[in-house]
C-alpha cells in the first residue's frame, strides 16, 4: 500500500508540472528543426540544453559538421543499479515555413505542428518523469535521456550519432524510446530501411521532328518503378518510390530520370532479396537505349524482436494494470527508429512511448495534449516498478 501512496504522490507532482512542460512542449516545436538545418537543429538542442541545467541535470553533447548535435541528458552520475535511458530526437522531417507562423496551433484537445509527436511530444513526456524522480529523491538507477540530431535521415547525416548511442546506453538495464505513441500500444520491434537512388539515362531529341530518335528516360523509370513497387508485401517488404525527377523541358525527350525508393523490411535475409530484386530491374532495359544505376542514400537497421524486449514490454503493461493507466498490448511497426541500436547494444527497448498523436510526417501532424501526462505517469510507473534484477539474464 505503501508504494500506491507514493504513486498516487508522483502522479500529482506530474499534474502539477502540465502548464509549465506544455509550454516547454510547444517552444521546442516552434523551433522548426528540418532534418538537414543544422542551425535549427543546434538551437532546438540549446534550449532543451538550457532548460534541462535549469532543472538541475547534467547534460553531455556531441557535434558534428553534417547533422545537428546530439544530447545526453542525465541524473545522477553514479548509481546502484544499470540505469535506464529514455530516447528521443530533435530533427523533423519538413522544411522551414511549411506549417506557417507561429508553426504551432493548440485547441482544447490537441497541439499542430512540425514535430508535436514527432518527437518532440517525447522529449516533453521524458524530461517531465526526470524532473519529478529527481524530485522525489529517487537514485536507484541513473535516468538518462538520449537525444539525436538525424534521426530522419536515418542517422545519415552526423556519421556519428550510431555511436553516440552505443556509447550511452552500455551496460543500461533498459531503453525506452520515446516516439510517437500509440494509445494502448508499445512496440518491441520495427522494420529496417534502406534508401536507394536509381539514376536513370537515356537519349535527347526534339520531341517533334525527331521523336524516334529521343530514348525516354522517365518512360524507362516508369517501368522500373511499377515493376519494383509490385513485390511489395507489408507483411515483409515493401518498396515505395517517394520522389521522382527528370527531364529538362517539355519538348525535348528526356534523357535523365532519378528516383529515390524507400524500402523496409525485416530482417537480413529480407534486405538481401529486397536489392537482388532492385538490381535485377535495374539491370533490365524495358526501352531499348537506356541504362541505369544504384547509389544508397542510407540505412537504418531494423529493431530486432528478442526476448528482452518481450519482457520489458510485459513490465510496463503489469505496471499500468497496477495503476490503471492505458490497457497495453505489444506490436510490430514498419516505421524505423533509434530503437535499433539499443537492441544491438544489448540492451532490453521497446518504443513508441512518446505522446499520443497522427499525421505523422504530414503538415497534419497532431498530438493529444492530455497524452503528455499520462504517457508520463507510464514511464514514472515503469521505471519506478522495474524490477531490481532486471536485464541481468540479457
Amino acid at each position: 500500500m505503501q508504494k500506491e501512496l507514493k504513486m498516487k504522490e508522483i502522479f500529482d507532482m506530474i499534474d502539477s508540472l502540465y502548464e509549465e512542460y506544455k509550454q516547454f512542449w510547444i517552444d521546442i516545436c516552434n523551433i522548426e528543426s528540418f532534418t538537414t538545418d543544422i542551425c535549427g537543429v543546434n538551437d532546438v538542442a540549446q534550449h532543451i540544453e538550457l532548460f534541462s541545467t535549469e532543472k538541475g541535470f547534467n547534460v553531455r553533447e556531441r557535434c558534428f559538421k553534417k547533422a545537428g548535435k546530439c544530447l545526453s541528458i542525465f541524473t545522477v552520475e553514479k548509481s546502484n543499479l544499470p540505469g535506464i535511458a529514455f530516447l528521443a530526437h530533435m530533427d523533423t522531417v519538413h522544411e522551414k515555413g511549411k506549417f506557417g507562423y507561429p508553426p504551432v496551433k493548440k485547441d482544447s484537445e490537441y497541439l499542430y505542428g512540425p514535430g508535436v509527436c514527432d518527437c518532440k511530444g517525447g522529449i516533453a513526456a521524458a524530461l517531465l518523469v526526470m524532473q519529478v524522480l529527481k524530485d522525489i529523491g529517487y537514485s536507484k538507477r541513473q535516468l538518462k535521456l538520449i537525444l539525436t540530431g538525424d534521426e530522419e535521415s536515418s542517422n545519415a547525416l552526423s556519421g556519428g550519432s550510431i555511436d553516440f548511442i552505443y556509447d550511452e546506453v552500455q551496460g543500461y538495464a533498459a531503453a525506452l524510446n520515446c516516439e510517437t505513441g500509440d494509445e494502448g500500444k508499445v512496440t518491441v520491434g520495427r522494420k529496417g530501411i534502406i534508401k536507394l537512388k536509381v539514376t536513370v539515362e537515356g537519349k535527347a531529341a526534339h520531341a517533334g521532328s525527331q521523336y524516334s530518335q529521343g530514348i525516354s528516360a522517365i518512360k524507362e523509370a516508369a517501368h522500373k518503378i511499377l515493376e519494383i513497387e509490385k513485390a511489395s508485401n507489408e507483411e515483409r517488404i515493401t518498396y515505395n518510390c517517394g520522389v521522382i525527377q527528370g527531364g529538362e523541358v517539355a519538348n525535348t525527350v528526356p534523357p535523365h530520370c532519378f528516383f529515390i525508393l524507400d524500402i523496409r523490411y525485416i530482417n537480413q535475409d529480407d534486405l538481401e532479396e529486397a536489392m537482388r530484386h532492385i538490381e535485377t530491374i535495374a539491370a533490365h532495359s524495358y526501352i531499348p537505349g537506356t541504362s541505369a544505376t544504384i547509389t544508397e542514400l542510407g540505412r537504418r537497421l531494423p529493431m530486432e524482436v528478442r526476448d528482452g524486449n518481450i519482457k520489458l514490454f510485459e513490465h510496463i503493461r503489469n505496471a499500468s494494470i497496477k495503476y490503471n493507466l492505458e490497457p497495453m498490448e505489444k506490436q510490430f511497426k514498419g516505421g524505423g527508429s533509434d530503437s535499433a541500436y539499443t537492441v544491438l547494444a544489448g540492451v532490453p527497448s521497446v518504443c513508441s512511448l512518446g505522446t499520443i498523436g497522427d499525421g505523422v510526417h504530414t503538415i497534419d501532424e497532431r498530438s493529444s495534449l492530455a497524452s503528455l501526462t499520462s504517457r508520463a505517469k507510464l514511464l514514472a510507473a515503469s521505471v519506478l516498478e522495474l524490477p531490481d534484477d532486471f536485464g541481468s539474464d540479457q
